[in-house]
C-alpha cells in the first residue's frame, strides 16, 4: 500500500530570493476512507509567499484505493 498526490493548487503570491529564510506550514483539512485533503503555506516570517491545498489517496499495489492505515487516522486525531 502506497499514497500517491491526486491534486495540487499552488498559488505563487511573492516573489521569493534564494537566500530568503522561510517556514513550511501544513494542515490536515479533511479525511476520508482512503485519502486526505490538505492545505500548506510557505511564509517568509508572517508573510505568505505561496498557498496550496492538495489530495492525496491511500491505493494498493494494484492502484486501486485502499483504506488509510489506522494509525495514521488515529495520529491525525479523525
Amino acid at each position: 500500500m502506497c499514497c500517491e498526490v491526486r491534486r495540487v493548487e499552488v498559488c505563487e503570491l511573492l516573489p521569493v530570493k534564494f537566500d530568503d529564510a522561510m517556514c513550511v506550514t501544513g494542515e490536515v483539512d479533511a479525511v476520508g476512507g482512503a485519502g486526505l485533503t490538505m492545505r500548506q503555506a510557505i511564509l517568509r516570517g508572517r508573510e505568505a509567499l505561496s498557498r496550496a491545498v492538495g489530495g492525496i489517496a491511500c491505493v494498493d499495489a494494484a492502484g486501486r484505493p485502499a483504506r488509510l492505515p489506522a494509525e495514521l487516522t488515529t495520529a491525525l486525531g479523525k
